[in-house]
């Protein structure tokens, strides 16, 4: 196969705020509560697929944890909210009556349970009082089943996540709107599509997808930059559980559909975070076709013919110019792929399986994701 074009777009990653709060009222110094309101924001995905479209956006549950400076400057984890209301995308707080300096951080469809103010995820503790903002989180994670690889998450929402970069002081008597908030989910999205005149796409499968992804990045993977006043986080790196175990071939259950210009596969594809392989053969190269990527395995008839064949397709970091290469990139959250199929060579592996060893009829352009201002980022 040649003429492979891959790119990756980032979507749902700037914050329309700068930090600072956008209204600020005293509703009355005699009452001690502290109100806080945020608007909860997603950027599309891009195109609707099929099923993808109610579900993307999906907000089911939501777990909003405070943690207050203390006298050494660290950010512990203090309480949560007294009430927690949700309507229209507008999330509104009653904080604890107390003077401090607080950063947020909103867990939105984790399947978290509180218990006597900490939070479980099924019979374990994963957030507890006096966790440090830079590793409570650690322990929660969300199962990637085959289903949800190549479905919308019907069963279960995408997990999302927002931490507060910088502080903001609340006393007694505060009422404010904090701004609008950029969730970002825990899983890259992939749309595969076809406009190549002598193939017809047909099928698709994920291998070496995660079984299990961290519903909260590590912190220090994940950067801000500015753009026209306003500051936008950025998944740098993948954040893997520490125990990782992978699906085989996991078949995509969909047909592709006719789309302008070409075909498209009905069904996006939904993958946690992975890291490129970087293991080395005996003459300091990095593998070809290597078994510990995660890639696809498209399936089609090639030039009329009625046999269904397969080819592999990798994600590469987009460095290098084709997608032959063996510069394999990492799939981080938050990412949107788009793989297109402009031209088909020849047919492919007689089978899903053979295809995973053969990657000589792919070639291609890459056309790799730019991180910051230059993103291709929307911004409200």
């Amino acid at each position: 196969m040649r003429g492979t074009f891959l790119y990756f777009i980032a979507f749902a990653v700037l914050l329309t705020f700068s930090g600072c709060m956008k209204e600020l009222v005293v509703r009355d110094e005699d009452k001690k509560d502290i109100y806080m309101e945020l608007s909860l924001c997603l950027d599309e995905l891009g195109p609707p697929t099929k099923s993808s479209s109610d579900r993307e956006d999906a907000i089911e549950e939501i777990d909003v944890l405070v943690f207050e400076k203390n006298a050494d400057g660290e950010f512990l984890f203090g309480y949560i909210p007294q009430t927690v209301a949700c309507s229209d995308g507008m999330l509104r707080l009653k904080m604890k009556n107390e003077d401090a300096d607080i950063r947020l951080a909103i867990l939105v469809n984790m399947d978290l349970e509180q218990i006597d103010g900490e939070l479980y995820q099924g019979d374990r503790k994963v957030v507890g009082e006096g966790d440090d903002v830079e590793t409570a989180f650690d322990d929660i994670i969300f199962e990637c089943s085959e289903q949800t690889v190549s479905s919308s998450w019907t069963d279960t929402a995408i997990p999302m996540f927002w931490m507060m970069d910088s502080p903001v002081h609340v006393y007694p008597g505060m009422d404010f709107f904090y701004g609008s908030i950029w969730l970002l989910r825990a899983v890259s999205k992939i749309d595969l599509y076809n406009v190549a005149d002598n193939f017809v796409l047909t099928r698709a499968y994920v291998y070496n997808c995660l079984k299990q992804g961290m519903a909260v990045p590590y912190l220090d993977n994940i950067y801000t930059y500015s753009l026209d006043g306003k500051n936008g986080p950025v998944a740098d790196n993948p954040s893997l559980p520490s125990t990782v175990e992978r699906h085989g071939l996991t078949l995509i259950e969909a047909s592709a559909q006719t789309v302008e210009s070409g075909q498209r596969i009905t069904d996006a594809i939904y993958l946690p975070e992975s890291t490129a392989p970087t293991s080395k053969d005996k003459y300091g190269n990095i593998y070809p076709c290597h078994p510990d990527a995660t890639c696809l395995v498209i399936g089609g008839k090639y030039d009329g013919s009625d046999r269904i064949t397969y080819y592999r397709v990798d994600i590469t970091d987009g460095s290098a110019s084709s997608i032959t290469s063996t510069d394999y990139g990492d799939i981080v959250r938050n990412g949107r792929y788009d793989i297109t199929i402009t031209e088909v060579k020849s047919e492919g592996s007689a089978t899903p399986e053979s295809a995973l060893g053969n990657r000589a009829s792919i070639g291609g352009v890459i056309k790799p994701w730019e991180k910051g201002p230059d993103a291709g980022m929307t911004v409200e």
